[in-house]
Protein backbone atom coordinates (compact mmCIF):
# COMPACT_ATOMS: atom_id res chain seq x y z
CA UNK A 1 0.00 0.00 0.00
CA UNK A 2 1.27 3.18 -1.05
CA UNK A 3 1.51 5.83 1.91
CA UNK A 4 -0.73 8.16 1.60
CA UNK A 5 0.72 11.83 1.49
CA UNK A 6 -0.58 14.51 3.30
CA UNK A 7 -3.15 17.09 1.93
CA UNK A 8 -1.27 20.29 1.01
CA UNK A 9 -2.55 23.22 2.81
CA UNK A 10 -3.58 25.75 0.45
CA UNK A 11 -1.79 29.41 0.38
CA UNK A 12 -3.92 31.56 2.12
CA UNK A 13 -4.97 34.23 -0.51
CA UNK A 14 -3.99 37.73 -0.04
CA UNK A 15 -7.13 39.40 1.05
CA UNK A 16 -7.74 42.92 -0.04
CA UNK A 17 -7.81 45.37 3.03
CA UNK A 18 -10.95 46.46 4.06
CA UNK A 19 -12.51 49.51 2.26
CA UNK A 20 -9.69 49.54 -0.79
CA UNK A 21 -12.67 49.53 -2.88
CA UNK A 22 -14.00 53.02 -1.41
CA UNK A 23 -10.60 54.24 -1.58
CA UNK A 24 -10.10 53.63 -5.15
CA UNK A 25 -13.40 54.67 -6.13
CA UNK A 26 -12.48 57.81 -3.49
CA UNK A 27 -8.98 58.90 -5.61
CA UNK A 28 -11.14 58.37 -9.01
CA UNK A 29 -13.83 60.47 -7.65
CA UNK A 30 -10.87 63.12 -6.89
CA UNK A 31 -9.34 62.87 -9.92
CA UNK A 32 -11.95 63.94 -11.95
CA UNK A 33 -12.43 66.10 -9.45
CA UNK A 34 -9.48 67.96 -10.27
CA UNK A 35 -9.96 67.26 -13.57
CA UNK A 36 -13.38 69.28 -13.46
CA UNK A 37 -11.20 72.38 -11.49
CA UNK A 38 -8.40 72.28 -13.85
CA UNK A 39 -11.38 72.91 -17.10
CA UNK A 40 -13.07 75.45 -14.95
CA UNK A 41 -9.49 76.70 -14.62
CA UNK A 42 -9.29 76.94 -18.57
CA UNK A 43 -12.64 78.46 -18.62
CA UNK A 44 -11.53 81.24 -16.79
CA UNK A 45 -9.23 82.02 -19.20
CA UNK A 46 -10.50 81.33 -22.12
CA UNK A 47 -14.64 82.02 -21.80
CA UNK A 48 -15.61 85.17 -23.69
CA UNK A 49 -18.44 86.66 -24.79
CA UNK A 50 -20.42 85.85 -27.82
CA UNK A 51 -19.76 88.00 -31.00
CA UNK A 52 -20.22 88.00 -34.63
CA UNK A 53 -17.08 88.88 -36.48
CA UNK A 54 -18.29 88.77 -39.95
CA UNK A 55 -19.56 91.58 -41.97
CA UNK A 56 -22.58 90.52 -43.49
CA UNK A 57 -25.43 93.36 -43.29
CA UNK A 58 -27.72 95.67 -43.93
CA UNK A 59 -27.84 99.47 -45.18
CA UNK A 60 -29.16 101.39 -42.19
CA UNK A 61 -32.69 102.17 -43.36
CA UNK A 62 -33.35 98.66 -43.24
CA UNK A 63 -36.44 97.59 -41.85
CA UNK A 64 -37.05 94.53 -39.51
CA UNK A 65 -39.96 92.77 -38.83
CA UNK A 66 -40.73 92.36 -35.47
CA UNK A 67 -42.65 90.08 -33.20
CA UNK A 68 -45.62 92.31 -32.89
CA UNK A 69 -46.49 92.57 -36.84
CA UNK A 70 -44.63 96.25 -36.77
CA UNK A 71 -41.14 97.29 -38.59
CA UNK A 72 -38.67 98.74 -37.14
CA UNK A 73 -34.76 99.87 -38.27
CA UNK A 74 -31.95 97.61 -38.11
CA UNK A 75 -30.19 100.38 -36.53
CA UNK A 76 -32.74 100.52 -33.76
CA UNK A 77 -33.14 97.56 -32.80
CA UNK A 78 -31.74 96.69 -29.31
CA UNK A 79 -30.49 93.41 -27.51
CA UNK A 80 -33.73 91.70 -25.70
CA UNK A 81 -35.90 93.48 -28.73
CA UNK A 82 -38.31 89.75 -30.03
CA UNK A 83 -38.50 89.86 -33.84
CA UNK A 84 -40.28 87.41 -36.11
CA UNK A 85 -37.99 84.13 -36.89
CA UNK A 86 -38.90 81.43 -39.03
CA UNK A 87 -37.63 77.90 -39.82
CA UNK A 88 -37.55 77.61 -42.87
CA UNK A 89 -37.66 73.94 -43.23
CA UNK A 90 -40.76 73.30 -40.84
CA UNK A 91 -42.20 76.78 -42.15
CA UNK A 92 -42.88 77.70 -38.21
CA UNK A 93 -42.34 81.22 -37.24
CA UNK A 94 -42.09 82.29 -33.34
CA UNK A 95 -40.88 85.63 -31.92
CA UNK A 96 -37.15 84.73 -30.55
CA UNK A 97 -34.71 87.57 -28.88
CA UNK A 98 -32.12 89.68 -30.58
CA UNK A 99 -28.89 88.31 -28.52
CA UNK A 100 -26.43 90.49 -30.04
CA UNK A 101 -26.47 93.70 -32.61
CA UNK A 102 -23.44 94.15 -35.01
CA UNK A 103 -22.36 97.40 -36.71
CA UNK A 104 -19.56 97.55 -39.46
CA UNK A 105 -17.86 100.31 -41.15
CA UNK A 106 -15.43 100.64 -43.91
CA UNK A 107 -15.56 99.30 -47.81
CA UNK A 108 -18.62 96.61 -48.13
CA UNK A 109 -19.44 95.32 -51.52
CA UNK A 110 -23.47 95.81 -51.46
CA UNK A 111 -26.18 94.38 -53.24
CA UNK A 112 -29.89 96.19 -54.01
CA UNK A 113 -32.20 93.40 -54.97
CA UNK A 114 -35.42 94.40 -56.30
CA UNK A 115 -38.57 92.78 -56.09
CA UNK A 116 -41.37 92.75 -58.20
CA UNK A 117 -45.83 93.76 -57.53
CA UNK A 118 -46.14 91.10 -60.38
CA UNK A 119 -43.97 88.51 -59.52
CA UNK A 120 -45.51 87.11 -55.96
CA UNK A 121 -46.53 83.52 -55.72
CA UNK A 122 -48.96 82.18 -53.31
CA UNK A 123 -51.64 84.55 -53.79
CA UNK A 124 -50.07 87.46 -51.52
CA UNK A 125 -49.45 91.16 -53.66
CA UNK A 126 -46.20 92.39 -52.57
CA UNK A 127 -45.68 96.58 -53.64
CA UNK A 128 -42.28 96.53 -56.01
CA UNK A 129 -39.67 97.43 -53.28
CA UNK A 130 -36.02 96.86 -52.77
CA UNK A 131 -32.99 96.21 -50.31
CA UNK A 132 -29.49 96.83 -50.11
CA UNK A 133 -27.47 94.05 -48.33
CA UNK A 134 -23.95 93.14 -48.34
CA UNK A 135 -22.86 90.52 -50.60
CA UNK A 136 -22.26 87.69 -48.04
CA UNK A 137 -25.67 87.94 -46.50
CA UNK A 138 -27.89 84.56 -46.97
CA UNK A 139 -31.62 85.20 -48.14
CA UNK A 140 -34.16 82.10 -48.36
CA UNK A 141 -34.72 80.95 -52.09
CA UNK A 142 -37.28 78.53 -51.62
CA UNK A 143 -37.90 76.94 -54.97
CA UNK A 144 -34.28 75.66 -54.17
CA UNK A 145 -34.72 74.73 -50.97
CA UNK A 146 -31.45 76.33 -49.68
CA UNK A 147 -30.25 79.91 -48.48
CA UNK A 148 -28.19 81.80 -51.43
CA UNK A 149 -25.80 84.89 -50.91
CA UNK A 150 -26.87 88.49 -51.75
CA UNK A 151 -24.50 88.02 -54.42
CA UNK A 152 -25.42 84.79 -55.54
CA UNK A 153 -29.05 85.89 -56.20
CA UNK A 154 -30.41 86.27 -60.02
CA UNK A 155 -33.54 88.32 -61.83
CA UNK A 156 -36.15 85.45 -61.69
CA UNK A 157 -34.96 83.83 -58.51
CA UNK A 158 -37.52 83.73 -55.36
CA UNK A 159 -37.61 84.65 -51.81
CA UNK A 160 -39.69 83.78 -49.12
CA UNK A 161 -42.40 86.23 -47.31
CA UNK A 162 -43.09 85.87 -43.76
CA UNK A 163 -46.30 84.81 -44.42
CA UNK A 164 -44.93 81.70 -46.22
CA UNK A 165 -45.70 83.27 -49.82
CA UNK A 166 -42.55 83.88 -52.81
CA UNK A 167 -42.04 87.46 -54.42
CA UNK A 168 -39.46 87.06 -57.54
CA UNK A 169 -36.39 89.13 -57.44
CA UNK A 170 -36.64 91.36 -60.91
CA UNK A 171 -33.14 93.26 -60.58
CA UNK A 172 -29.94 92.94 -58.80
CA UNK A 173 -27.05 95.59 -58.80
CA UNK A 174 -23.80 95.21 -57.21
CA UNK A 175 -21.09 97.87 -56.21
CA UNK A 176 -18.81 98.41 -53.51
CA UNK A 177 -18.44 101.69 -51.80
CA UNK A 178 -17.53 102.61 -47.84
CA UNK A 179 -20.56 102.36 -45.67
CA UNK A 180 -21.70 101.79 -42.03
CA UNK A 181 -23.95 98.55 -42.32
CA UNK A 182 -25.79 96.84 -39.23
CA UNK A 183 -27.14 92.83 -38.11
CA UNK A 184 -28.64 91.07 -35.82
CA UNK A 185 -27.91 87.65 -33.93
CA UNK A 186 -30.83 86.08 -33.55
CA UNK A 187 -31.31 83.55 -30.38
CA UNK A 188 -32.10 79.56 -31.66
CA UNK A 189 -33.36 80.27 -34.93
CA UNK A 190 -30.64 82.62 -36.30
CA UNK A 191 -33.64 84.09 -38.93
CA UNK A 192 -35.38 87.14 -39.59
CA UNK A 193 -36.90 89.25 -41.55
CA UNK A 194 -36.52 91.93 -43.58
CA UNK A 195 -38.38 94.68 -46.09
CA UNK A 196 -38.15 95.27 -49.57
CA UNK A 197 -41.02 97.38 -50.22
CA UNK A 198 -44.14 95.61 -48.39
CA UNK A 199 -42.92 91.81 -48.67
CA UNK A 200 -40.40 90.92 -45.59
CA UNK A 201 -38.28 88.20 -46.45
CA UNK A 202 -36.78 85.48 -45.11
CA UNK A 203 -33.29 86.05 -44.58
CA UNK A 204 -30.25 83.81 -41.75
CA UNK A 205 -27.53 85.40 -39.75
CA UNK A 206 -26.06 82.11 -39.94
CA UNK A 207 -22.38 83.97 -40.64
CA UNK A 208 -23.35 85.25 -37.28
CA UNK A 209 -24.28 82.23 -36.05
CA UNK A 210 -21.59 79.80 -34.50
CA UNK A 211 -22.59 76.64 -36.71
CA UNK A 212 -21.01 77.03 -39.90
CA UNK A 213 -17.51 79.45 -38.22
CA UNK A 214 -16.99 76.03 -35.81
CA UNK A 215 -17.36 73.50 -38.57
CA UNK A 216 -15.15 75.32 -40.41
CA UNK A 217 -12.71 75.64 -37.53
CA UNK A 218 -12.98 71.58 -36.63
CA UNK A 219 -12.00 71.28 -40.36
CA UNK A 220 -9.13 73.05 -40.33
CA UNK A 221 -7.99 71.44 -36.98
CA UNK A 222 -8.41 68.08 -38.65
CA UNK A 223 -6.36 69.06 -41.65
CA UNK A 224 -3.35 68.53 -39.67
CA UNK A 225 -4.38 64.89 -38.61
CA UNK A 226 -0.87 63.50 -40.63
CA UNK A 227 -1.25 61.29 -42.99
CA UNK A 228 -4.61 61.27 -45.88
CA UNK A 229 -5.37 57.47 -43.96
CA UNK A 230 -5.42 59.50 -40.29
CA UNK A 231 -7.85 62.33 -42.39
CA UNK A 232 -9.98 59.57 -43.51
CA UNK A 233 -10.39 58.07 -39.91
CA UNK A 234 -10.85 60.14 -37.96
CA UNK A 235 -12.77 63.38 -36.83
CA UNK A 236 -12.60 66.50 -35.25
CA UNK A 237 -15.76 68.54 -33.41
CA UNK A 238 -15.94 71.90 -32.05
CA UNK A 239 -19.24 72.62 -29.62
CA UNK A 240 -19.63 76.15 -28.16
CA UNK A 241 -21.04 75.95 -24.81
CA UNK A 242 -22.43 78.27 -22.44
CA UNK A 243 -20.42 78.34 -18.90
CA UNK A 244 -20.92 80.92 -15.75
CA UNK A 245 -17.92 82.29 -16.95
CA UNK A 246 -19.24 82.77 -20.25
CA UNK A 247 -19.34 80.98 -24.10
CA UNK A 248 -15.90 78.66 -24.35
CA UNK A 249 -15.45 76.26 -27.66
CA UNK A 250 -14.56 72.71 -27.13
CA UNK A 251 -12.68 70.92 -28.96
CA UNK A 252 -12.71 67.17 -30.04
CA UNK A 253 -11.34 64.45 -31.55
CA UNK A 254 -12.82 60.61 -32.22
CA UNK A 255 -10.87 57.58 -31.73
CA UNK A 256 -7.55 58.45 -29.69
CA UNK A 257 -8.66 62.02 -29.82
CA UNK A 258 -6.13 64.93 -31.73
CA UNK A 259 -2.30 64.19 -31.94
CA UNK A 260 0.32 67.26 -30.22
CA UNK A 261 -0.01 69.56 -33.65
CA UNK A 262 -3.68 69.81 -33.53
CA UNK A 263 -3.37 70.41 -29.34
CA UNK A 264 -0.77 72.89 -30.34
CA UNK A 265 -3.79 74.89 -33.00
CA UNK A 266 -5.82 75.63 -29.72
CA UNK A 267 -6.05 79.25 -29.04
CA UNK A 268 -7.86 81.17 -26.66
CA UNK A 269 -11.59 80.72 -26.33
CA UNK A 270 -11.07 76.91 -26.74
CA UNK A 271 -10.68 74.39 -24.55
CA UNK A 272 -9.88 70.35 -25.42
CA UNK A 273 -12.22 68.00 -24.23
CA UNK A 274 -10.85 64.59 -22.37
CA UNK A 275 -10.81 62.12 -25.00
CA UNK A 276 -12.77 58.97 -24.68
CA UNK A 277 -10.69 56.62 -26.72
CA UNK A 278 -13.44 55.14 -29.24
CA UNK A 279 -16.30 57.51 -29.15
CA UNK A 280 -16.71 59.83 -32.09
CA UNK A 281 -16.20 63.44 -32.36
CA UNK A 282 -19.35 65.16 -31.05
CA UNK A 283 -20.40 62.86 -28.73
CA UNK A 284 -16.76 63.50 -26.65
CA UNK A 285 -17.58 67.03 -27.35
CA UNK A 286 -20.96 66.41 -25.49
CA UNK A 287 -19.85 64.58 -22.50
CA UNK A 288 -17.39 66.88 -21.53
CA UNK A 289 -19.83 69.46 -21.49
CA UNK A 290 -22.14 67.21 -19.94
CA UNK A 291 -19.92 66.31 -17.01
CA UNK A 292 -18.99 70.37 -16.74
CA UNK A 293 -22.53 70.73 -16.25
CA UNK A 294 -22.81 73.24 -19.04
CA UNK A 295 -25.05 74.27 -21.62
CA UNK A 296 -24.29 73.35 -25.39
CA UNK A 297 -25.16 76.47 -27.84
CA UNK A 298 -23.94 75.10 -31.58
CA UNK A 299 -21.46 73.00 -33.05
CA UNK A 300 -20.03 72.09 -36.36
CA UNK A 301 -17.63 68.98 -37.35
CA UNK A 302 -15.35 68.45 -39.70
CA UNK A 303 -17.10 65.74 -41.92
CA UNK A 304 -21.17 65.40 -41.78
CA UNK A 305 -22.85 64.09 -38.53
CA UNK A 306 -23.58 60.36 -38.51
CA UNK A 307 -26.26 59.02 -38.17
CA UNK A 308 -26.26 55.74 -35.72
CA UNK A 309 -24.68 58.18 -32.85
CA UNK A 310 -24.14 61.09 -32.70
CA UNK A 311 -27.78 62.46 -34.31
CA UNK A 312 -29.38 60.71 -31.74
CA UNK A 313 -27.57 62.47 -29.08
CA UNK A 314 -28.11 65.71 -30.43
CA UNK A 315 -31.04 65.57 -30.94
CA UNK A 316 -32.04 63.53 -27.53
CA UNK A 317 -30.54 66.70 -26.02
CA UNK A 318 -33.18 69.27 -27.96
CA UNK A 319 -30.20 70.39 -30.67
CA UNK A 320 -31.34 70.63 -33.85
CA UNK A 321 -28.98 69.12 -36.98
CA UNK A 322 -29.22 71.47 -40.17
CA UNK A 323 -27.12 73.80 -42.60
CA UNK A 324 -25.07 73.62 -45.51
CA UNK A 325 -25.81 70.36 -47.28
CA UNK A 326 -22.56 67.85 -48.23
CA UNK A 327 -24.24 65.31 -50.60
CA UNK A 328 -20.69 63.22 -51.27
CA UNK A 329 -20.41 62.39 -47.68
CA UNK A 330 -22.70 59.77 -45.58
CA UNK A 331 -24.90 59.91 -42.21
CA UNK A 332 -27.17 63.20 -42.06
CA UNK A 333 -24.76 64.81 -45.06
CA UNK A 334 -24.72 68.23 -42.72
CA UNK A 335 -21.76 68.96 -40.26
CA UNK A 336 -23.57 71.53 -38.63
CA UNK A 337 -25.77 71.84 -35.42
CA UNK A 338 -27.42 73.95 -32.54
CA UNK A 339 -29.86 74.12 -29.48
Amino acid sequence: MRPRHPKQTPKPKHAKPQGSRQVKQQIKHEVKQEVKEQAKEQVREAAQPQGCPTPNSFVPGTTVLMADGTHKPIEEIKTGDKVLATDPETGKAKAEPVVATIIGNGSKDLVKITVRADGDKGGEQADSGALIATDGHPFWVPDLKKWLDAGDLKPGMWLQTSSGTWVQISAVQAWTQNATVHNLTVESTYTYHVAAGNAPVLVHNTNCSPSQQLSDRASQIHAQAGSDIARGHSTVAVVRARSPLGSVDVVAGSGNGLNRTQKGMLRRGEILADNIKGTHAEQNALLFINRMGWSPIAGGASRSVCSNVCAPLIRSSGGKISGRVYPREKGTQIRTFHW
